[in-house]
């Protein structure tokens, strides 16, 4: 008689004898903390980029060091960036997230402007996030008992977080520094809670303070409040009001930030902005703007929700800008918002069909829908459609899923397949990653790499075609700062013919034909500027500018004294501070005969610049065609006081 073979299933590392690497929580702790540091040391040699602007080089309380901390604890977030009243809430509802300023206030303090210093340190945090997130999560499953497995199991989680493309957006990115604190300080507390080391009040008041700080970061971390009611409820099984005992400590101290945010900030959350790059849901037909149909919007945020779920999937391309018309105006019966409902419909379905049979699959779905809920464009609207930095916490949920199939290839697979697999998707989320954070080297870089793939995007061709041209002023190569601006010049123009009543569009354009010396066409541009806004002072000071080039060439180039004299009086009018337009004024009236006249605009100019020889030569000059000799022999002394070869040149 045959004896019967027992077929043995590969067992999950937990259950060996001997303890290996998958079961070594201290080694565990050693390799996450690492190798997310290493990560992103490939961008500790970045500039500024973005919005770095915003909260720290153009950011007057941020600059200010120790001495700005107090404005940013009461000011809106953005007041330091616009510095008036009234801009800084162009979002609705405003913003408060002084923390990560005042960590920007502190480095500028210590280290002076030193982006070095604030890469490492976002490096840093990244990292510590990382390891607390593992401790945490081995907590949670040695309480709940989810899976055999406990520590290889969360340490996989928590590389793939760690090597997800999805967060170079957040880290390589200095002002991400908002979602990395908010989720760090917010994961946490939530570790607080569920260690059995603390007293109760310990735990709570520790756990209070923490999440009081992750939303002072920013505020998506309210999201992790029924995050931390599942852990306790749904996973460790206990009671809603035991549940509810932890979960009230992080409530706490939310009610105290929202107390301090509204009495700051105030009650309302503002209208929604007819402006495209403040309102996604805005759009621009038939020569003017409107608000999205109900259609329309229930469309677009479906449709963004679909991508979020296709960037966790599969992170490529990626992009810093969604902006309009990136995500264009879509219907709820086209195709690929068919397919991203279907898809949303799916993972919910999911998400209930397991909530008995399996938690941890449950618990991740849930977990993804409860953190992305805030930047859905349901609750309130965020002033774009997506972004990628978004899905940074909302992130933990998908790898928890990955993680969940990957334990299930080693226990049906064996080892082999496993480590294979793991070793696959780890390293091509690296290569991703290190690919990405280069992109994040500067403004240049970021903006002229992100337009070729958003390129529907008002925002991105804007950004593009701001930066070429900056980076022109600087090319001595003058074919290759004629295809700069050339380039520069395309890009404007399709951004407004997305958006026609972009201003900084139109200001850009106009510096970009300024620099192409195609005066006329820049004046136009500026005017276009000044049009949608009349108090826009760049556009000003930069249509007198133009105004005076302009000018100048229509005078020595075209020889139209006429256009001369009309562009030259116009920016006259617009500054008459300016050295040179004083200079060209009192040489044009010279040219005219009108010697008298002329010698306003020099008196003028002596004014301004007093050891500048020019203008006492050419006051001289004024008052020996006048036959007024003594005025004239006083004006050449003093040009030859300032230079004795004044009238040698």
């Amino acid at each position: 008689m045959k004896k019967k073979v027992t077929k043995r299933k590969a067992t999950p590392p937990a259950s060996s004898k001997k303890k290996n690497f998958l079961e070594n929580s201290k080694l565990h702790v050693i390799i996450i903390a690492l190798s997310s540091f290493l990560l992103y040391a490939n961008t500790f040699g970045h500039d500024y980029a973005q919005d770095d602007a915003i909260v720290i080089t153009d950011n007057m309380f941020t600059q200010d060091g120790f001495n700005g901390i107090s404005g940013l604890l009461t000011k809106d977030t953005f007041f330091g960036f616009f510095k008036v009243e009234g801009k800084e809430s162009l979002v609705a509802g405003g913003r408060y997230r002084p923390l990560s300023l005042i960590t920007f206030a502190i480095e500028r303090e210590i280290f002076g402007e030193s982006p070095a210093i604030s890469h490492l340190i976002n490096a840093v945090l990244y990292a510590l996030l990382c390891v607390i997130m593992y401790l945490t999560l081995v907590i949670v499953l040695i309480k709940t008992r989810v899976k055999d497995a406990l520590p290889w199991f969360a340490f996989i989680a928590t590389m793939l977080f760690a090597f997800h493309p999805i967060h170079t957006e957040a880290v390589a990115n200095i002002k991400g520094r908002d979602e990395i604190m908010a989720f760090l300080l917010g994961i946490s507390a939530i570790y607080v809670l569920v260690r059995d080391k603390y007293s109760e009040l310990i735990k709570w008041t520790s756990a209070s303070i923490l999440f009081f700080l992750a939303m002072m970061s920013k505020e998506n971390a309210i999201t992790l409040i029924p995050v931390c009611f599942l852990i306790f409820w749904y996973l460790k099984k206990e009671t809603i009001f035991q549940s509810l005992k932890p979960t009230m400590a992080i409530i706490a101290g939310t009610i105290i930030f929202i107390i301090i945010r509204f009495s700051i900030l105030g009650w309302g959350v503002g209208d929604e902005p007819l402006e495209m790059m403040n309102n996604p849901f805005v759009k621009y037909e038939n020569g003017s703007y409107s608000f999205f149909t109900s259609s329309e919007k229930t469309a677009a945020i479906i449709y963004a929700l679909g991508w979020y779920l296709k960037l966790l999937i599969i992170p490529h391309p990626l992009t810093n800008d969604y902006y309009p018309r990136q995500v264009e105006v879509l219907n709820i019966s086209e195709p690929w918002v068919i397919i991203a409902a279907i898809s949303l419909l799916t993972v919910i379905s999911i998400g209930i069909i397991t909530w008995k049979r399996n938690r941890l699959i449950s618990f991740s779905i849930w977990y993804f829908i409860f953190t992305i809920s805030i930047f859905s464009n349901i609750v309130f609207p965020i002033g774009t459609h997506l972004s990628e930095r978004f899905l940074f916490m909302p992130s933990f949920g998908f790898c928890l899923l990955l993680a969940y199939v990957m334990w299930n290839i080693y226990y049906k697979f064996g080892s082999y397949v496993f480590y294979a697999f793991a070793i696959l998707v780890l390293g091509l989320y690296g290569f991703k990653t290190l690919d990405r954070n280069m992109v994040w080297q500067d403004d240049y870089t970021l903006y002229t790499t992100d337009v070729k793939t958003s390129i529907n995007s008002a925002k991105a061709l804007n950004a593009a075609g701001g930066v070429l041209v900056s980076r022109s002023s600087d090319e001595t190569d003058e074919a290759k700062k004629a295809q700069m601006l050339s380039q520069s010049k395309e890009y404007l123009n399709k951004a407004l013919s997305i958006h026609p009543n972009y201003k900084n569009a139109w200001l850009l354009l106009g510096n970009a034909r300024f620099y192409a010396e195609e005066y006329e066409e820049a004046i136009k541009a500026y005017d276009q500027s000044l049009a949608i806004d009349a108090s826009y002072d760049d556009a000003l000071k930069n249509l007198a500018v133009a105004l005076r080039e302009g000018g100048r060439n229509a005078g020595e180039v075209q020889g139209d004294l006429n256009k001369a004299r009309a562009y030259l009086t116009r920016s006259y009018q617009i500054d008459n501070s300016d050295y040179e337009i004083n200079r060209l004024m009192g040489i044009l009236e010279s040219f005219a005969g009108n010697h008298q006249e002329a010698i306003k605009y020099y008196t003028r100019v002596t004014q301004l610049v007093p050891q500048d020889k020019a203008g006492y030569v050419l006051l001289y000059n004024a008052y020996s065609q006048l036959g007024d000799t003594n005025n004239a022999e006083i004006n050449r002394r003093k040009a030859l006081q300032i230079d004795p070869n004044a009238f040698n040149q």
